[in-house]
């Protein structure tokens, strides 16, 4: 088998279990250019995040005015993260004629047992495109500050064999220390492969992440690729570049890389996952991977690149840089606590948390009605999420139609359940990712010459991991008198005692509750829209509420879902209304959470 070959699988029938979005810092770029450091004066790039002790080491590329680039560091308080001190150059380029004459660039550096290693990309300042770059060199240092270039350099370089997936050219990612089976390790490095060149820009551009072995993480033995670009997502249908890997306590693998695409013309930062490091899935669908996007109208309008990711207790951290391949300077970001990917159904997200290792649905609106009728229910109208942005950002949108009319009163269910079905109704569904999990919006347009009366929303958050099912209410809560109550300690209706639903103190019940399935109402009255679960550990609470609450519903059958039901009110023929919602997953108790809940 040719090596180009080995470990070609996307996997794409797995979900990914620990992917986030990255939430910026305000402060973006936090270490921008300074015309007055020269040789950093006109870009900083490929930032690599080192924490020791209570300081941040942050090695990244600088360069100077005629654009040679060298390799620089800077430090920063682990709690003051854009506030950096900078040190200046700590590998400079090399000599006319060297593999590193023109930049020295992409530095990873990593604690050996005896010393330092600095690994990093060399430019020759010869040839074209891709093809400057010859190989990856190695520098040694005993305090990670002054490094000396290794004799040999580069360790790795091109193959220059056609249809080897290094063939014109590579360039860095990272090296790990990989625990395998029996009690066994070895080196790995995943690094850029160029495997071709053109005019065109998806053999120019095209790279693909490659790996290497090694048992001193000097002499390096070429494996070859293990992700490629995928030219069903058009944020990556061009290339896979930079890959920072990481492996977890359970022996998994995360990825963190550079993807370009057409989507936006330049990098975009994506992710992978793998149980043994060479077969990598990309999740479902579209957007599954992707982490973080171009955004606003300054430093990071046209690319976001190079991730460098380091763990910060419950979150991780990320630094990256922005326009012009670091024009603009390096920014930071960290992990959002929940998130949330579109699911192929109706109105379903899938929700991850890497924070708890656990996943949930999120279904929204499972159902909408008024007090005139049903406009549709948790089986129908199956609709298209769009995006993620680059902001993250998720959102749908339906109006009510002759088509999905007729096929949810063709639904024997939802006759049995007593739902007469009307139209007259547009709606969208915004989803935002923030630091503790899910802002979400809904806005609705009443398209009709009737007026609609108590407009309600069923939001659906359920098939929990077994961390959060809750079959006893031993551990669900909701507010009461402005207490937080357990709801094996609620009266739970007249039907199913697995299910119930209350109503909020001042708010009229829901007219289309689908009592036959859900019972009577609880005699028990909430005085919050807020419902929370703690995992069986205790060591975590997921919650949600919205601005205005109708009844909150709780279901312990297989589906172990909550239900925060958003009212809208009356809305007149040709109204608009919105509503806000949140979704929040924390560290920390039911008391913590309901701060982050309340309005």
């Amino acid at each position: 088998m040719s090596p180009g070959l080995l470990g070609r699988l996307f996997m794409d029938d797995h979900h990914l279990h620990r992917n986030v979005w990255w939430i910026r810092d305000s402060a973006n770029p936090v270490l921008p250019p300074l015309k007055e450091q020269v040789q950093e004066s006109s870009c900083c790039m490929n930032p690599f995040a080192v924490r020791m002790e209570d300081t941040y080491r942050l090695y990244y590329a600088g360069a100077d005015d005629d654009g040679h680039r060298r390799i620089c560091l800077a430090t920063a308080p682990i709690d003051q993260p854009a506030v950096w001190t900078r040190h200046g150059v700590v590998l400079d380029r090399g000599e006319d004629g060297d593999f590193d004459f023109n930049w020295t660039v992409l530095p990873h550096v990593v604690k050996f047992p005896d010393r330092w290693h600095l690994y990093y990309t060399g430019n020759c300042g010869k040839g074209t495109g891709l093809a400057q770059f010859p190989g990856i060199g190695l520098a040694f240092s005993d305090d990670g500050i002054s490094f000396t270039k290794y004799d040999q350099n580069p360790i790795i370089a091109p193959s220059h064999v056609e249809g080897d997936p290094d063939a014109r050219g590579m360039a860095g990612g990272s090296v790990i220390h990989v625990r395998l089976p029996g009690d066994l390790t070895e080196w790995r490095f995943y690094y850029t492969g160029c495997p071709t060149l053109g005019e065109d820009v998806f053999l120019d551009q095209q790279k693909v992440v490659c790996h290497a072995v090694s048992q001193d993480g000097i002499q390096w033995e070429k494996r070859g690729a293990v992700l490629f670009r995928n030219s069903k997502r058009d944020y990556v249908n061009i290339a896979a570049a930079g890959p920072v890997v990481l492996q977890e306590a359970d022996g998994s693998y995360r990825m963190f890389y550079s993807a370009i695409g057409t989507r936006w013309g330049y990098y975009s930062i994506c992710y992978a996952e793998s149980e043994d490091g060479i077969h990598w899935s990309s999740g479902n669908g579209y957007g599954d991977d992707l982490m973080l996007g171009p955004t606003g109208k300054s430093w990071e309008w046209q690319m976001v690149a190079y991730p460098s990711v380091i763990q910060e207790e419950n979150r991780l951290r990320l630094f990256y840089c922005g326009n012009g391949y670091g024009e603009t300077g390096i920014g930071t970001a960290v992990s959002g606590s929940l998130r949330a990917t579109a699911e192929t159904g109706p109105c379903r997200l899938n929700v991850v948390s890497a924070l708890t290792g656990d996943r949930w649905s999120y279904r929204i609106p499972e159902g909408l009605s008024c007090n005139e009728g049903v406009f549709k229910t948790h089986h129908h109208p199956i609709v298209n999420w769009h995006g993620p942005t680059g902001e993250g950002r998720l959102w749908h949108e339906w109006t009510t139609n002759d088509t999905d009319s007729a096929e949810l009163d063709r639904d024997a269910q939802s006759a049995e359940l007593g739902l007469a079905f009307i139209q007259g109704i547009w709606y969208r569904v915004l989803i935002d990712h923030v630091e503790q999990g899910l802002d979400l919006k809904f806005t609705a347009k009443n398209i009709s010459d009737r007026t609609w009366h108590h407009v309600v929303g069923v939001p659906c958050l359920g098939h929990p991991s077994d961390a959060f099912r809750d079959p006893d209410l031993e551990r669900t809560y909701a507010v009461i008198q402005d207490e937080l109550t357990l709801l094996k300690d609620t009266h739970r209706g007249t039907g199913d005692p697995r299910r119930t639903h209350y109503s909020i103190d001042g708010e009229e019940p829901i007219h289309y509750c689908a009592a036959s399935f859900w019972g009577g109402l609880s005699d028990t009255v909430l005085s919050s829209g807020s419902i929370l679960r703690i995992s069986d550990d205790g060591q975590f609470t997921i919650g949600t509420s919205w601005e205005r609450v109708a009844e909150i519903w709780d279901n312990q059958d297989q589906h172990g879902c909550v239900h925060s039901n958003f009212l809208l009110g009356d809305l007149a023929p040709g109204e608009t209304k919105s509503v806000r919602g949140r979704v929040r997953c924390i560290s920390g108790s039911p008391k913590d959470l309901i701060e982050l809940l309340q309005w």
